[in-house]
């Protein structure tokens, strides 16, 4: 069984046989091409004032971004949206919607504006 994330070429000898005498020796290659695996993005905390808009920075979603080929983030899908008691996320001053997709090179047009007054955690 390969490593786990392994690619490339590897080599075996073998002979083959009819049940009475034994081939020569041979090679056989075989080749493991390389996949795109998933990324991975961790937990994103951010923090404002009441009453004040908060803007995404590309930084915001970069820093807790990986990916095992190195690929640069290019967009995130938002899957879940704020309680509507605690405030509400715009992109481009319009609401956002459960799977919109958003470029990275925009997450700065990302807000979450939170409700008047309110104060706490706005998971989403």
């Amino acid at each position: 069984m390969p490593a786990t994330n392994y690619f490339g070429n590897f080599s075996l000898s073998l002979q083959a046989s009819d049940g009475t005498v034994w081939s020569l020796m041979n090679s056989m290659t075989i080749t493991v091409s390389a996949v795109n695996d998933i990324p991975t993005i961790s937990d994103v905390n951010v923090s404002t004032d009441e009453d004040v808009t908060y803007t995404f920075a590309r930084s915001n979603l970069t820093g807790n971004y990986t990916d095992i080929e190195n690929s640069a983030l290019s967009s995130l899908k938002i899957m879940s949206l704020p309680s509507g008691t605690h405030g509400v996320l715009k992109y481009n001053n319009v609401n956002v919607t459960v799977n919109q997709e958003i470029a990275i090179a925009n997450t700065n047009l990302l807000t979450f504006v939170p409700t008047l007054d309110y104060n706490g955690n706005a998971v989403f």
